[in-house]
């Protein structure tokens, strides 16, 4: 792994020495030694915004020395329990054809997949966090009411504003990564694992641009702005495409299962699977007080 660490300025010069060292999202100055923890970013609620007015960016944050081998062995194992072994060497797991049927496996009104048996394998993705132990976090964004500046709206198009609410919402997701490393991994940084598509590049690479703090405000308390500049989420996101094993699996999972929760709190199938990762929530109450009135 490489190494990082703080940098400092001069203050005896007229002109503070430029910093060498790395820098985090957004272009603060890394604090930490140790890159241990990898965060697995994922976002559900960006299409037709009648049919999702709430969209999730949601993370799962991994100690890569402890559970990175463990957790892509229990995926592998759940492949394969339930999963025809033809398919294995490609078979990922997306929540919306789970739940929605779609892709190789669970095509549409297939007899061999009722919604019992997709339950069943269901019932065990959302177990991992919990064995495991591993902290989930979520920034949500209100599409129908985004942004807050109906001024800003009329000069954007709708493409514009989902882009912007989609940078917004990883922001507010980052910030509580960024509260939970200060606070458990204080000597570590962090590097985020986001799946490699043209709309995650497209967010991440606006996210990095600070212009766009404005579209952040609106997500943002003034407890969460005390968290920038960020300190331990290293600058440049590594791309990955979900994979046989891959923990984007569990991301994509619980970011889809927040959307579902915050716009119908009592679902009868995703309330179950939400109150067992529910202990593994950093901050519940930005997910918990919206979504059940707590």
């Amino acid at each position: 792994m490489a190494t990082y660490w703080r940098c400092y300025t001069s203050h005896t010069n007229t002109q503070d020495l430029e910093c060498l060292a790395n820098r985090s999202l957004g272009g603060g100055v890394l604090v930490g030694s140790k890159l241990l923890r990898l965060v697995y970013f994922d976002e559900a609620g960006i299409g037709n915004i009648r049919h999702e007015p709430i969209l999730t960016v949601g993370a799962v944050i991994v100690h890569a020395d402890d559970l990175l081998i463990p957790i892509e062995r229990e995926i592998n194992r759940i492949v394969r329990k339930h999963i025809p072994q033809e398919y294995w060497p490609t078979f990922v797991f997306h929540a919306t054809n789970l739940f929605n049927w779609g892709g190789k496996v669970f095509t549409k009104n297939n007899p061999d997949w009722p919604i019992s048996r997709r339950l069943e394998i269901a019932a065990e993705l959302p177990a991992i966090p919990a064995n495991y132990d591993i902290p989930l976090t979520v920034g949500i964004c209100d599409r129908t009411k985004f942004p807050s500046d109906q001024t800003l709206a009329s000069n954007m198009s709708d493409r514009e504003i989902t882009i912007a609410a989609h940078v917004a919402t990883f922001f507010h997701c980052a910030i509580k990564v960024e509260h939970w490393m200060r606070i458990h991994a204080d000597d570590e940084v962090c590097m985020l694992i986001v799946e490699d598509n043209s709309d995650a590049r497209r967010y991440i690479k606006a996210a990095q641009d600070y212009r766009n703090r404005d579209f952040v405000i609106p997500l943002m308390s003034d407890k969460e702005k005390s968290y920038f500049p960020f300190q331990h989420i290293k600058e440049d996101p590594a791309f990955q495409e979900k994979a046989p094993g891959s923990i984007l699996q569990i991301a994509d999972f619980w970011t889809y299962i927040a959307k579902r929760i915050v716009m119908n709190p009592i679902h009868r199938v995703y309330r179950p699977l939400f109150d067992l990762m529910r202990g593994q929530i950093w901050e519940p109450y930005s997910l918990v007080s919206w979504a059940l009135g707590e």
